[in-house]
């Protein structure tokens, strides 16, 4: 059986962000899903790599994309 490295990222807050995250997660390939109701929801990213440096790779970029985001938000 190949080796199968995956991350998954949580993340609770404001609806309007979680979308926003999304999004942006998308933009660089990576599928997720939004739940909850009213204002707060959760967001679930999902990251694979093919081995542990590819996926370190594809997290570090995704964290940088989503920090980028954040910082936006707050300013």
């Amino acid at each position: 059986m190949a080796e199968r490295h995956v991350m998954d990222l949580r993340w609770t807050g404001s609806l309007a962000m979680a979308e926003a995250f999304l999004a942006h997660a998308k933009e660089v390939g990576h599928d997720g899903t939004v739940s909850g109701e009213g204002p707060e929801a959760t967001l679930h990213l999902s990251v694979e790599g093919t081995d542990l440096q590819t996926l370190r790779d594809e997290v570090d970029a995704l964290l940088v994309v989503l920090s980028a985001l954040e910082d936006a938000d707050g300013a």
